[in-house]
């Protein structure tokens, strides 16, 4: 069996396509040519985790921002900015493989969207806390 297999290993290099293809089972005698594929995959998923620090980061940065500037059309500008940011963020966080940092990745991203959710709500008159008559009434049910 790893007669035919060589075989075929073989023929695929001399065609050019055994010695990077992703679909050739790992052997050990053919892992050391393997390893560029396995260290492409960590500094790619070292460069997606550093990406989405650095969007979590501007997203903090933006929610800062979004609290403390006075003019309402600015606001509702960065409060736009920060749910784009949320997406990216909920977008690419589903392609880290490892599950603890994605979760904290997400974890992240739900706080950042709370608070840009409680920093979109309008107060209306007749309420102190800028909650919607509807939502009142969901709670008294």
């Amino acid at each position: 069996m790893h007669q035919i297999h060589d075989y075929i290993l073989g023929r695929r290099e001399q065609r050019g396509l055994g010695i990077w293809s992703p679909m050739r089972p790992a052997s050990p005698t053919r892992l050391d040519r393997q390893i560029p594929w396995a260290d492409l995959h960590l500094k790619m998923q070292e460069n997606l985790i550093h990406f989405l620090d650095v969007e979590l980061d501007l997203a903090g940065t933006l929610c800062d921002s979004a609290k403390s500037h006075p003019d309402p059309e600015r606001r509702t500008q960065l409060i736009r900015n920060i749910k784009q940011a949320i997406d990216t963020l909920r977008y690419f966080a589903g392609g880290v493989v490892d599950a603890c940092t994605r979760e904290t990745i997400l974890d992240r991203v739900d706080d950042l969207e709370f608070k840009a959710d409680k920093m979109a709500q309008v107060k209306r008159p007749g309420t102190a806390t800028g909650e919607s008559t509807s939502r009142k009434r969901k709670r008294a049910i």
